[in-house]
C-alpha cells in the first residue's frame, strides 16, 4: 500500500475511534439485567472474589430470575454461559477492583463501578474487533475507503452495536473479538504458515469458542483453506500443522471442560446443547428471513454481504468457498435452536460472532461496482432499517421478546423519521446507572484513549515460539485456578445445601416449557395455522413430555374451528403436571372456550 493510502487508512482509524468514543460517553450502561449477562459475569464474579463454581449467591444478588436456579446434576448451581467472556474480562475488572481498593469502595463485584468495568470491557473489545476486520481486508488488498465503509456500515448495521453498549455484559461482541482475531490471523499468515503459525491460529479459534461454543464452526474455514491447497506443502506437513492447529484449540478450550466436568460430571458434558437444540427440527428459512428477528430481515447489510462471498469467489473461490460452507453449517446449528428466533434478542443475535465474515464479503460486495456511490448508498439504506429496528426498541416502541410484523416495523420506522426528538435524546443522554455521569464519561473517555495509543503504538517484537510459550503459561495459570476454584466448590455447595435445594422448585424446564406456545404464536400471527400444526406435530414426536405442544395444538386448531380435535389435546395435556404459569393460564383459558 502506498503512503498515500497508509494517511488515509489511519484517518479511517480514527473517525472510528472518534465515534466509539462518542458511542462510550453516551450509551454504555453499567447494569446487569439480561439473565445471559448475570450468568456470563458470574463466572467472573464467582471465581475472583468466592474463589469457586458456586453461583447461587451471585444468581440471587444480581436477580436473576428463579427459573434460571437449576440444579446441576452434580448439585451445584448451573450454569449454562461459556466462560471465555469472563476471561477477556478479567483485567478490566482488576482494574476496576484496584481503583476500589484505593478508594477503599466496597469490594463486592455487584458495584456499577464493576459493572462499569465490564461493560467499557465489552466495547473496547467490539473496538479492537473493528480494528481487527480493517487490517484483515486491508491485507487482502481492498483500498482504505472500503476497508472504514464495510466495517462502518456493519457496525451499525448488524446487531453489533446493540450488544456493544446496551447489552454489554452478553457475549456476542466478546465474541465477535474472538472471531476477528482468529479471521485476522488466518488471513495474514495464509499462504506461508508455519506450525507455530498454526499454533496460534488454533488458539484464537479456541477463543473463539470459549466466548460462544457454537463459534467452533470458524475453524472449519482454515482447515479447509489449506486442505484443497495443493501449494500448500506436502500431505505430510500439512497434516502436522492441522493436528498442531487442532491441538492448540483443544488446549485454549480446557478452562470451558473444566467447568462443565464441575458441574455437570463431564468434560464433554454441556447443559446448553443438550437443553437448547432440536438437531431433527432446523429452521433455516426462517433463521435467516423471518422478520422474527430473521439474519437477512433485520440485517440485510449481512444479504449484501453474502452476494459479496460470491464476488469474492472469482479471485478467492478455496478461501471464499470455506467461508460459505461454515455460514451454511452455522446457520444449521443455529436453526436447530428451541428457539431460533433468540427470545428476547434483537435481530440474529447469534450470528454477531460471524461479524469478520460479513466484512470480509460487504468489502467484496462494494468493490465489485464501477460506481462506488450506488453500492454504499444501498449499504448505507440496509444499515438505517437496523439503526431505526435499534431505536424502535430503546424507545419502547417494540418489545423484543414480542413478534411484530414487517408492516408494523416499518410503521414504527416511519414515526421515528417523521418525531425523531426522543430517538435523538435517547442517543445523546448519557445512560450510566448509579454513577455520577461526568466522572465516569471522564474516566471512560481517558481510558479508551489510553488503551487506543497502547493498541496503536505498542508493537513488541516477540517470536512466535515465544508467544506460544507465553499462551500456555498464562492458560496453564487460569487452570491451576480453576481447579483452585474447583476444590473449594465443595464446601460452597455444602454451605449453600438449603439454597439448591430451594433452586430445585425452580428448575429451568419450566421456562422451557413456554416455547411451543411461542412457535404456535408466531405462525398463527403470520396467518399460517397448518404451518403451526406441522411444526408443533415434529415437537411432538421430540419433545412428547412437554405439555404445552398439547396446549398450543389445541389452542392453533381450536382457531381454525376444530373444536373436538382441540379437545384431545386439551384433555392430552391435562394428563402432565404442568409447572410453569403461562402454560397453566393458556390452558385454563382454552378450557373455558371449549365451554361455552
Amino acid at each position: 500500500m502506498t503512503a498515500a493510502g497508509d494517511k488515509k487508512y489511519r484517518v479511517y482509524v480514527f473517525i472510528l475511534f472518534a465515534v466509539f468514543l462518542a458511542l462510550s460517553a453516551t450509551q454504555l450502561r453499567n447494569d446487569f439485567t439480561n439473565p445471559d449477562g448475570i450468568g456470563y459475569y458470574a463466572h467472573l464474579r464467582s471465581a475472583a472474589l468466592d474463589r469457586d463454581m458456586f453461583f447461587l449467591n451471585e444468581f440471587e444478588r444480581l436477580k436473576l430470575s428463579p427459573y434460571f436456579f437449576d440444579p446441576s446434576p452434580t448439585g451445584y448451581i448451573q450454569n449454562q454461559w461459556p466462560v471465555g467472556s469472563a476471561l477477556l474480562w478479567a483485567p478490566f475488572f482488576a482494574a476496576a477492583q484496584a481503583l476500589e481498593a484505593v478508594a477503599r469502595a466496597p469490594r463486592d463485584g455487584y458495584s456499577p463501578f464493576d459493572a462499569l468495568a465490564v461493560a467499557f470491557g465489552t466495547a473496547f473489545y467490539g473496538f479492537l474487533a473493528l480494528l481487527l476486520c480493517m487490517s484483515a481486508l486491508r491485507r487482502l488488498r481492498y483500498p482504505p475507503w472500503i476497508c472504514f465503509a464495510a466495517v462502518a456500515l456493519l457496525w451499525f448495521g448488524t446487531p453489533f452495536l446493540y450488544y456493544q453498549f446496551y447489552e454489554a455484559a452478553m457475549a456476542h461482541v466478546c465474541s465477535a473479538f474472538a472471531a476477528s482475531l482468529f479471521v485476522y490471523l488466518w488471513i495474514r499468515g495464509r499462504e506461508n504458515r508455519s506450525c507455530e503459525g498454526w499454533a496460534l491460529l488454533g488458539f484464537a479459534a479456541g477463543l473463539a469458542a470459549l466466548t460462544r461454543t457454537e463459534l467452533a464452526i470458524l475453524a472449519v474455514i482454515p482447515a479447509a483453506d489449506a486442505l484443497f491447497n495443493s501449494e500448500a506443502g506436502p500431505p505430510g506437513k500439512r497434516a502436522l500443522c492441522l493436528a498442531t492447529y487442532g491441538f492448540s484449540a483443544f488446549i485454549m478450550f480446557i478452562p470451558q471442560l473444566i467447568v462443565w466436568r464441575v458441574l455437570n460430571g463431564g468434560f464433554l458434558a454441556s447443559y446448553q446443547g443438550t437443553a437448547n437444540f432440536i438437531w431433527s427440527n432446523p429452521h433455516p428459512v426462517e433463521t435467516l428471513f423471518s422478520d422474527y428477528h430473521g439474519l437477512f430481515a433485520w440485517s440485510p447489510g449481512a444479504l449484501l454481504a453474502a452476494f459479496g462471498w460470491a464476488v469474492r469467489a472469482r479471485r478467492d473461490e478455496r478461501g471464499a468457498n470455506s467461508i460459505v460452507f461454515a455460514f451454511a453449517a452455522f446457520v444449521y446449528a443455529v436453526s436447530c435452536l428451541i428457539w431460533w428466533w433468540g427470545s428476547g434478542a434483537f435481530g440474529a443475535r447469534f450470528f454477531v460472532g460471524l461479524f469478520p465474515l460479513f466484512a470480509i464479503g460487504l468489502a467484496a460486495f462494494l468493490s465489485a461496482w464501477k460506481r462506488p456511490a450506488l453500492p454504499v448508498a444501498i449499504a448505507a439504506a440496509c444499515s438505517l432499517w437496523t439503526v431505526l429496528l435499534m431505536l424502535q426498541a430503546l424507545t419502547g416502541k417494540i418489545w423484543l421478546v414480542r413478534f411484530y410484523t414487517f408492516k408494523q416495523l416499518a410503521a414504527n420506522s416511519l414515526a421515528i423519521i417523521a418525531s425523531p426528538a426522543a430517538a435523538i435524546k435517547i442517543l445523546v443522554t448519557p445512560k450510566f446507572i448509579g454513577l455520577p455521569a461526568a466522572p465516569a464519561i471522564a474516566g471512560v473517555a481517558a481510558a479508551a484513549i489510553l488503551l487506543f495509543i497502547a493498541t496503536r503504538r505498542f508493537r513488541p517484537k516477540i517470536s512466535q515460539r515465544v508467544l506460544i510459550v507465553l499462551i500456555v503459561a498464562g492458560l496453564s495459570g487460569v487452570v491451576a485456578f480453576q481447579i483452585y476454584c474447583a476444590r473449594n466448590s465443595g464446601s460452597a455447595r455444602k454451605a449453600g445445601a438449603a439454597g439448591v435445594e430451594r433452586a430445585a422448585l425452580y428448575p429451568l424446564d419450566e421456562l422451557y416449557e413456554t416455547f411451543p406456545l411461542q412457535y404456535a404464536d408466531y405462525y398463527v400471527r403470520k396467518g399460517r395455522p397448518r404451518a403451526a400444526l406441522s411444526e408443533l406435530k415434529k415437537l411432538e414426536k421430540e419433545v412428547p413430555s412437554n405439555p404445552a405442544v398439547y396446549v398450543a395444538e389445541a389452542g392453533v386448531l381450536l382457531s381454525i374451528g376444530k373444536r373436538e380435535a382441540a379437545r384431545a389435546k386439551i384433555g392430552r395435556a391435562s394428563q402432565f403436571r404442568i409447572r410453569h404459569p403461562m402454560t397453566l393460564e393458556t390452558l385454563e383459558k382454552l378450557a373455558a372456550e371449549m365451554n361455552k
